[in-house]
């Protein structure tokens, strides 16, 4: 693995067409040529996109993601990784909801599965959980993925940090369900970049007038917010994670952060077992 200091993020909030994934697919292309012109090393579609998403009576008809060739062309030629989703057929009764991560050569590179909520009432019967929460090395550093609501379970993204984890990507279903837990939701997505020392991002489909939560966030910072359908591109610095992570807090004035450093390193995995057994 290469180590990169700086890398280009590109997050997609499009409008989303429920039930005519076809037309999500096209328009996936389109936002790929056009997120290239800002030279992203990584763009990021929401959950779910371009889809089947919620949808298992689509997921019936196609039984495979019928999409992914498409997309895996359409990022090999942009270059850049590309992370997209669906839901994954299991049987006629039950499905997956999975987000790929597509390299820039356009194969493959692994896939996570959402695992949280188990039972999710949201969705319907059919919907399955996976239990693996994996970290994907990329030629820039290592990435994480989780889906929506997951970032109400800290737990995940901390997983995902202990891993190695530099940039965590949460992208969300949306589609106007946040609505009033937009606040919060976002002050969440930007906790979990503070208390990891890493980078968090997300965004959502978007209907009509309804104000997306795209937004990219460091341990000091957010870098950039988009509410409206379109594209978000920032830099995020991955050498300053790494020297976060690396270093300790001191009592020098004036201070050279604006997060403590090194707080991944104060866990105590001992005093959590003696308290809580079940840890």
């Amino acid at each position: 693995m290469r180590m990169v200091g700086k890398i280009r993020v590109s997050m997609v909030q499009p409008a989303c067409n429920l039930g005519a994934e076809e037309k999500n697919v096209e328009r996936a292309l389109e936002y790929i040529d056009l997120a290239k012109q800002s030279n992203p090393d990584i763009i990021c579609f929401p959950e779910g996109y371009p889809g089947p998403f919620w949808d298992r009576f689509a997921l019936k008809m196609v039984k495979k993601y019928s999409w992914i060739e498409e997309i895996k062309s359409g990022t090999r030629k942009a270059k850049t990784y590309v992370i997209a989703g669906g839901l994954e057929y299991i049987d006629d009764k039950n499905y997956y909801d999975v987000m790929y991560l597509i390299g820039r050569d356009g194969e493959e590179k692994g896939k996570y599965i959402r695992t949280t909520p188990a039972n999710y009432r949201i969705f319907d019967e059919g919907f399955q959980v996976g239990d693996d929460l994996p970290v994907f090395e990329t030629d820039f550093g290592k990435i994480g993925i989780l889906t929506c609501s997951e970032v109400y379970t800290p737990e995940l993204s901390r997983i995902l940090a202990l891993k190695g984890a530099e940039v965590i990507f949460i992208p969300a279903g949306g589609c106007g369900f946040i609505g009033e837990l937009r606040t919060t939701w976002k002050a969440l997505i930007w906790a979990r970049a503070i208390e990891n020392l890493a980078y968090t991002a997300t965004c959502e489909h978007v209907l009509g007038a309804i104000e997306g939560i795209c937004m990219v966030a460091g341990p000091e910072k957010i870098l950039g917010e988009k509410k409206d359908e379109g594209i978000l591109t920032v830099t995020v610095d991955l050498d300053r994670i790494r020297w976060l992570r690396k270093e300790d807090e001191t009592l020098e004035r004036p201070l050279s952060y604006l997060v403590p450093p090194g707080i991944l390193k104060w866990r105590r995995p001992d005093l959590y077992r003696k308290n809580y057994p079940n840890w």
